[in-house]
């Protein structure tokens, strides 16, 4: 199941879509892929979820959004319908809905055990000059750079949250 703004998603957004089918044929052939589309409004992802959740019974669902906002109203979907037991759901972004801030709830959180949201991809655009300056300065030194380059990118969970975000108001 993939659910996001899956209408006119841009470049970027259709990368991410394709990666995410590929990911999936890859490491389950048989899976049958869904998709939700929110037209650019998170929001929509609780009704429809919800309304999927009722056809598909007795269906285990992998769910992949593209905005963690978007996992936030699927997890209030499957929560809803009592479907944690059946589901999970992966995102983009790994932004504060999903990770949470110092006093905030953290749905990716070893304590949380309770939670589907099994992790969120983060992107780190704050680090993104490491990767950025290290072109320009071939850039200006005459090299020819690809057409395309590729920043790291890591899948945050409950195993490596507290690594990537440390828990500094626990004391």
């Amino acid at each position: 199941m993939l659910i996001g703004d899956l209408a006119d998603p841009g470049p970027v957004v259709s990368d991410r879509i394709q990666g995410i089918n590929e990911g999936v044929r890859e490491s389950l052939p048989t899976l049958k892929l869904a998709s939700l589309d929110t037209g650019g409004q998170s929001v929509r992802a609780d009704a429809l979820l919800t309304k999927f959740l009722q056809t598909q019974r007795d269906q285990r669902l992998l769910i992949a959004t593209l905005d963690d906002l978007a996992a936030v109203y699927a997890k209030n979907a499957v929560e809803m319908n009592r479907r944690q037991s059946d589901c999970i759901i992966v995102s983009q972004g790994l932004d504060r809905n999903i990770h949470g801030g110092a006093s905030e709830k953290k749905e990716i959180n070893p304590n949380n055990r309770a939670s589907v949201v099994l992790g969120s991809v983060a992107y780190y655009m704050d680090r993104y000059g490491y990767d950025v300056l290290p072109l320009v300065l071939r850039l200006l030194a005459g090299e020819t750079l690809p057409p395309r380059t590729v920043t790291q990118h890591i899948l945050v969970t409950a195993a490596n949250v507290f690594r990537e975000y440390p828990p500094f108001d626990m004391n």
